[in-house]
């Protein structure tokens, strides 16, 4: 009975964690200049699915709720659509169209 009361637990946790993404809509594109790798899951140990080429349009559908910094930047984690692509990526490689037209692209 343990086993299943903590199996139920752990699930509940589960699935909040996947819904407390918060969802948006935007259009946005890559300013890695490498270009940037789509994942699974939101986070580095996520199984690499795609990769995304540098200035490639994708539309941002939800952001997670942890800021975490990578190679020495910071942001959060967000779903893309890109195609068919689909998937996590980290958000600060990304930029606005905005920045875009006011020159403050920031390429990486």
């Amino acid at each position: 009975m343990k086993k299943a009361i903590l199996v139920f637990a752990v699930l509940i946790l589960a699935a909040m964690t996947e819904t407390q993404a918060q969802e948006i809509s935007a259009v946005m594109y890559v300013n890695a200049t490498a270009g940037l790798r789509v994942r699974s899951s939101p986070d580095l140990d996520g199984e690499r699915i795609a990769s995304l080429s540098y200035m490639s349009e994708v539309r941002v559908t939800r952001q997670g709720e942890n800021t975490v910094t990578i190679d020495g930047i910071t942001g959060k984690w967000v779903y893309v659509t890109a195609g068919d692509t689909e998937g996590w990526v980290f958000g600060g490689y990304l930029e606005t169209l905005n920045n875009l037209i006011t020159g403050t692209w920031r390429g990486r």
